[in-house]
């Protein structure tokens, strides 16, 4: 059932979405964060494997809690998520092309999004379910991406827990 008191509400989700990639578009040192050490060796060390580095992992994840549009499920998906990629780079030891795990953008779970920013404002809501505080909903990007995103709501305010295909 949608919140009565407030209609604007059914908007909220999917603003609280393009207000994130706004922002990703525009502050991209969040790719600054190293979070796999022993990408750039150089020179070329053979005897150094990839490594999850979870110092630069949390620190990457504070900055996404920073902006206030990702909840704290979001941030445990992607712990969880690389600790299980720790546990695959100890498996299969690799120094050479990218990590595994770590050849895609986690927001735009695509490693070719950069047009898809550039043209945000052309994205369109294709569903949008709204339960009182829980919501789900399907964007399609300007040059093919589609992203679903799965919200929920605290007061007045609506968080990210999960972005999927």
């Amino acid at each position: 059932m949608l919140n009565s008191e407030n209609p604007s509400i059914r908007k909220q989700p999917a603003k609280t979405i393009i207000d994130f990639l706004h922002w990703y578009r525009t502050d991209q040192t969040i790719n600054t964060f190293e979070l796999v050490d022993n990408t750039d060796n150089t020179p070329f060390d053979s005897t150094r494997f990839y490594a999850v580095n979870f110092t630069e992992t949390e620190k990457y994840l504070g900055a996404l809690k920073a902006t206030g549009f990702v909840s704290e499920k979001y941030r445990d998906h992607w712990r969880a998520y690389f600790k299980t990629c720790t546990q695959a780079l100890r498996k299969n030891p690799a120094n050479d092309g990218p990590p595994e795990g770590f050849e895609y953008d986690f927001i735009m779970l695509s490693q070719d999004y950069e047009d898809d920013l550039k043209d945000l404002d052309q994205a369109k809501v294709l569903i949008q379910f709204v339960f009182e505080k829980r919501a789900y909903i399907k964007i399609r990007f300007p040059h093919g991406n589609i992203l679903t995103y799965e919200l929920s709501r605290t007061g007045n305010r609506w968080e990210i827990d999960r972005i999927f295909r």
